[in-house]
Protein backbone atom coordinates (compact mmCIF):
# COMPACT_ATOMS: atom_id res chain seq x y z
CA UNK A 1 0.00 0.00 0.00
CA UNK A 2 1.67 3.41 -0.85
CA UNK A 3 2.16 6.03 1.66
CA UNK A 4 -0.32 8.58 2.06
CA UNK A 5 0.61 12.11 0.34
CA UNK A 6 0.20 13.68 3.69
CA UNK A 7 2.31 11.57 5.80
CA UNK A 8 5.44 12.02 3.33
CA UNK A 9 4.97 15.70 3.72
CA UNK A 10 5.16 15.81 7.57
CA UNK A 11 8.18 13.52 7.54
CA UNK A 12 9.89 15.93 5.09
CA UNK A 13 8.82 18.89 7.22
CA UNK A 14 10.47 17.49 10.29
CA UNK A 15 13.32 16.61 8.95
CA UNK A 16 14.30 19.90 7.76
CA UNK A 17 13.11 21.41 10.99
CA UNK A 18 15.78 19.53 12.75
CA UNK A 19 18.37 20.21 9.68
CA UNK A 20 17.22 23.96 10.80
CA UNK A 21 17.34 23.80 14.37
CA UNK A 22 20.77 22.18 14.25
CA UNK A 23 22.24 24.65 12.15
CA UNK A 24 20.61 27.56 14.51
CA UNK A 25 22.55 25.94 17.77
CA UNK A 26 25.56 25.95 16.22
CA UNK A 27 25.38 29.89 14.65
CA UNK A 28 23.42 31.35 17.70
CA UNK A 29 26.16 33.75 20.12
CA UNK A 30 25.40 31.93 23.40
CA UNK A 31 27.73 33.61 25.06
CA UNK A 32 25.59 36.18 27.51
CA UNK A 33 28.52 39.45 28.14
CA UNK A 34 29.82 41.97 26.85
CA UNK A 35 33.23 43.45 26.37
CA UNK A 36 34.34 47.24 27.14
CA UNK A 37 37.01 49.41 28.81
CA UNK A 38 36.88 51.30 32.08
CA UNK A 39 38.86 52.25 35.30
CA UNK A 40 38.07 50.54 38.68
CA UNK A 41 38.51 52.72 41.79
CA UNK A 42 38.93 51.33 44.79
CA UNK A 43 39.67 53.39 48.24
CA UNK A 44 42.57 52.79 50.51
CA UNK A 45 41.78 51.16 53.81
CA UNK A 46 42.94 54.39 55.81
CA UNK A 47 40.74 56.79 53.03
CA UNK A 48 37.80 54.85 53.47
CA UNK A 49 35.10 56.48 55.64
CA UNK A 50 35.42 55.82 59.32
CA UNK A 51 32.57 55.22 61.92
CA UNK A 52 32.79 56.94 65.36
CA UNK A 53 31.27 55.87 68.63
CA UNK A 54 30.98 56.87 72.18
CA UNK A 55 30.88 54.11 74.68
CA UNK A 56 28.12 56.46 76.33
CA UNK A 57 24.94 58.57 75.47
CA UNK A 58 25.86 62.42 75.82
CA UNK A 59 25.83 65.59 74.13
CA UNK A 60 28.29 67.40 71.79
CA UNK A 61 29.79 70.48 73.70
CA UNK A 62 32.55 71.04 71.16
CA UNK A 63 34.20 70.08 68.01
CA UNK A 64 37.78 69.48 67.50
CA UNK A 65 37.97 69.13 64.30
CA UNK A 66 36.36 69.82 60.70
CA UNK A 67 35.38 68.19 57.43
CA UNK A 68 38.50 67.32 55.79
CA UNK A 69 40.95 68.00 58.90
CA UNK A 70 43.66 65.38 58.94
CA UNK A 71 44.42 64.03 62.07
CA UNK A 72 46.93 61.28 64.29
CA UNK A 73 46.11 58.25 66.92
CA UNK A 74 45.10 60.28 70.24
CA UNK A 75 44.01 63.32 68.93
CA UNK A 76 40.74 64.90 70.28
CA UNK A 77 37.91 64.73 67.85
CA UNK A 78 34.76 65.89 69.72
CA UNK A 79 33.89 66.75 73.22
CA UNK A 80 30.85 65.01 74.96
CA UNK A 81 29.03 65.82 77.94
CA UNK A 82 27.12 62.66 79.64
CA UNK A 83 23.14 63.06 80.00
CA UNK A 84 23.80 61.50 82.96
CA UNK A 85 25.95 63.44 85.41
CA UNK A 86 26.19 60.34 88.11
CA UNK A 87 26.61 58.13 85.27
CA UNK A 88 29.69 57.07 86.49
CA UNK A 89 29.04 56.85 90.26
CA UNK A 90 25.85 55.04 89.34
CA UNK A 91 27.97 52.07 86.79
CA UNK A 92 30.53 51.99 90.08
CA UNK A 93 27.24 50.86 92.16
CA UNK A 94 26.00 48.48 89.26
CA UNK A 95 29.66 47.30 89.21
CA UNK A 96 29.80 46.40 93.05
CA UNK A 97 25.98 45.22 93.02
CA UNK A 98 27.22 43.02 90.04
CA UNK A 99 31.11 41.53 91.97
CA UNK A 100 28.62 40.79 95.05
CA UNK A 101 25.98 39.17 93.39
CA UNK A 102 28.75 36.90 91.35
CA UNK A 103 30.22 36.44 94.65
CA UNK A 104 27.12 34.89 96.25
CA UNK A 105 26.39 32.97 93.35
CA UNK A 106 30.08 31.20 93.29
CA UNK A 107 29.68 30.53 97.07
CA UNK A 108 26.29 29.29 97.01
CA UNK A 109 27.28 26.65 93.95
CA UNK A 110 30.57 25.93 96.40
CA UNK A 111 28.13 24.73 98.35
CA UNK A 112 26.03 22.76 96.21
CA UNK A 113 28.97 20.97 95.47
CA UNK A 114 29.56 20.01 98.71
CA UNK A 115 26.02 18.86 98.82
CA UNK A 116 26.73 16.49 95.88
CA UNK A 117 29.66 14.58 97.90
CA UNK A 118 27.73 14.62 101.01
CA UNK A 119 24.92 13.04 99.16
CA UNK A 120 26.95 10.47 96.97
CA UNK A 121 28.68 9.30 100.87
CA UNK A 122 25.26 9.04 102.45
CA UNK A 123 23.97 7.19 99.26
CA UNK A 124 26.96 5.04 99.99
CA UNK A 125 26.79 4.64 103.87
CA UNK A 126 23.05 3.82 103.48
CA UNK A 127 23.23 1.08 100.83
CA UNK A 128 26.39 -0.25 102.57
CA UNK A 129 23.90 -0.54 105.70
CA UNK A 130 21.05 -1.60 103.68
CA UNK A 131 23.32 -4.16 102.03
CA UNK A 132 25.13 -5.50 105.62
CA UNK A 133 21.43 -5.84 107.18
CA UNK A 134 20.26 -7.82 103.84
CA UNK A 135 23.08 -10.38 104.17
CA UNK A 136 22.30 -10.58 107.98
CA UNK A 137 18.64 -11.37 107.15
CA UNK A 138 19.82 -14.24 104.56
CA UNK A 139 22.20 -15.67 107.21
CA UNK A 140 19.24 -15.81 109.54
CA UNK A 141 17.11 -17.32 107.20
CA UNK A 142 19.95 -20.02 106.51
CA UNK A 143 19.95 -20.27 110.25
CA UNK A 144 15.93 -20.89 110.02
CA UNK A 145 15.61 -22.88 107.50
CA UNK A 146 18.47 -25.86 109.11
CA UNK A 147 15.93 -25.66 112.43
CA UNK A 148 13.02 -25.93 110.37
CA UNK A 149 14.76 -29.38 108.87
CA UNK A 150 16.54 -30.54 112.27
CA UNK A 151 12.64 -30.00 113.41
CA UNK A 152 11.30 -31.85 110.63
CA UNK A 153 13.40 -34.48 111.17
CA UNK A 154 12.39 -34.81 114.79
CA UNK A 155 8.69 -34.82 114.15
CA UNK A 156 9.18 -37.55 111.59
CA UNK A 157 11.27 -39.70 114.43
CA UNK A 158 8.77 -38.46 117.35
CA UNK A 159 6.03 -40.07 115.12
CA UNK A 160 7.94 -43.19 114.36
CA UNK A 161 8.71 -43.57 117.95
CA UNK A 162 5.11 -43.00 118.74
CA UNK A 163 3.59 -45.30 116.12
CA UNK A 164 6.28 -48.24 117.76
CA UNK A 165 5.47 -47.55 121.17
CA UNK A 166 1.17 -47.67 120.05
CA UNK A 167 2.00 -51.05 118.47
CA UNK A 168 3.56 -52.30 121.74
CA UNK A 169 1.25 -50.58 124.34
CA UNK A 170 -1.82 -52.51 122.13
CA UNK A 171 0.02 -55.78 121.91
CA UNK A 172 1.18 -55.58 125.94
CA UNK A 173 4.70 -55.18 124.72
CA UNK A 174 4.74 -51.76 126.61
CA UNK A 175 3.37 -49.63 129.29
CA UNK A 176 0.82 -47.43 128.76
CA UNK A 177 3.12 -44.81 130.87
CA UNK A 178 5.23 -45.18 127.58
CA UNK A 179 2.61 -44.93 125.44
CA UNK A 180 1.85 -41.48 127.09
CA UNK A 181 5.44 -39.97 126.98
CA UNK A 182 5.44 -40.76 123.46
CA UNK A 183 2.58 -39.10 122.37
CA UNK A 184 3.70 -36.00 124.25
CA UNK A 185 7.00 -36.28 122.43
CA UNK A 186 5.56 -36.06 118.89
CA UNK A 187 3.16 -32.88 119.87
CA UNK A 188 6.21 -31.35 121.51
CA UNK A 189 8.10 -32.01 117.75
CA UNK A 190 5.02 -30.66 116.48
CA UNK A 191 4.76 -27.73 117.77
CA UNK A 192 8.92 -27.22 117.18
CA UNK A 193 8.27 -27.51 113.78
CA UNK A 194 5.53 -25.79 113.37
CA UNK A 195 7.88 -22.93 115.55
CA UNK A 196 10.42 -23.29 113.14
CA UNK A 197 7.91 -22.86 110.02
CA UNK A 198 6.98 -19.90 111.27
CA UNK A 199 10.74 -18.25 112.30
CA UNK A 200 11.29 -19.38 108.51
CA UNK A 201 8.63 -17.18 107.11
CA UNK A 202 9.66 -14.49 109.71
CA UNK A 203 13.18 -14.65 108.18
CA UNK A 204 12.05 -14.82 104.36
CA UNK A 205 9.68 -11.75 105.26
CA UNK A 206 13.20 -10.25 106.67
CA UNK A 207 15.41 -10.83 103.58
CA UNK A 208 12.46 -9.29 101.47
CA UNK A 209 12.10 -6.23 103.38
CA UNK A 210 16.15 -6.13 103.22
CA UNK A 211 16.23 -6.32 99.38
CA UNK A 212 13.03 -3.49 99.61
CA UNK A 213 15.06 -1.49 101.91
CA UNK A 214 18.01 -1.42 99.74
CA UNK A 215 16.24 -0.24 96.61
CA UNK A 216 14.94 2.25 98.18
CA UNK A 217 18.22 3.22 99.47
CA UNK A 218 19.31 3.10 96.13
CA UNK A 219 16.49 5.09 94.63
CA UNK A 220 16.54 7.69 97.41
CA UNK A 221 20.08 8.30 97.14
CA UNK A 222 20.08 8.73 93.38
CA UNK A 223 17.41 11.16 94.11
CA UNK A 224 19.22 12.85 96.53
CA UNK A 225 22.15 13.19 93.75
CA UNK A 226 20.40 13.93 90.86
CA UNK A 227 18.65 16.70 92.74
CA UNK A 228 21.97 17.86 93.96
CA UNK A 229 23.24 18.00 90.73
CA UNK A 230 20.33 19.88 89.16
CA UNK A 231 21.29 22.62 91.67
CA UNK A 232 24.79 22.64 90.85
CA UNK A 233 23.49 23.15 87.33
CA UNK A 234 21.46 25.57 87.95
CA UNK A 235 23.87 27.59 90.10
CA UNK A 236 26.58 27.23 87.23
CA UNK A 237 24.03 29.28 85.01
CA UNK A 238 23.60 32.06 87.44
CA UNK A 239 27.44 32.14 87.81
CA UNK A 240 27.80 32.16 83.71
CA UNK A 241 24.81 34.99 84.01
CA UNK A 242 26.31 37.25 86.85
CA UNK A 243 30.49 37.18 84.91
CA UNK A 244 28.32 38.15 81.45
CA UNK A 245 26.16 41.26 83.34
CA UNK A 246 29.59 42.50 85.37
CA UNK A 247 31.68 42.09 81.76
CA UNK A 248 29.41 43.97 80.17
CA UNK A 249 29.36 46.47 83.06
Amino acid sequence: VPRAARTRSVARWLAVSMVAFLVFAMLAPWQQSVSGTGRVIAYAPVERRQPLEAPVAGRIVRWWVREGTLVDEGDPIVEITDNDPMLLQRLALEKEAAQMKLSSYEERLLTMELQIRSAELGRRSDIDAAEAKLRASIEKLKGAEQKLEAAEAGLETAMLNNARVKALTERGLSAQRDAELAELGERKARTDRDGAEADARAAIGDVDNARANLEKARADGDAKVQESQAKQRSGQSDVADARASLQRL
